[in-house]
């Protein structure tokens, strides 16, 4: 590699992780988080999301049953009568902007701000 092709990846680097700060630095500000679930498109519940929330919703439409729990500052669902079970295995929200889906129950578990 020439000299040239390092320096602009290290410029390039430096560039990711400075982003990659401030958009932690901004997710983390003082706004608080909140847990919205919808089914089918329309809000369901919304929890805060806080370190002492804990709290266990039971989401059923049609015959159909998700299980969400929230805990330690992470929501994620532990339980439903989904065929391909992947939202069980999605790892637990706890950041602004991260979801849980299950498409076959027409279940969404999201996390955003309260502002």
């Amino acid at each position: 590699m020439k000299k040239k092709d390092l320096i602009l990846m290290a410029i390039v680097l430096i560039i990711a992780v400075i982003g990659l700060l401030f958009s932690h630095i901004y997710s983390s500000g003082a706004a608080e988080l909140k847990v919205v679930i919808t089914i089918d498109g329309e809000v369901f519940r919304e929890i805060p999301l806080t370190e002492d929330t804990n709290e266990e919703i039971r989401v059923e439409q049609n015959g159909d049953i998700n299980i969400v729990i929230i805990d330690s500052g992470a929501v994620r669902i532990v339980e439903a009568t989904c065929p391909d079970q992947i939202c069980v295995y999605t790892t637990p929200a706890d950041e602004n902007g991260e979801m849980i889906v299950c498409l076959p129950n027409k279940v969404i578990v999201e996390v955003t701000r309260n502002d």
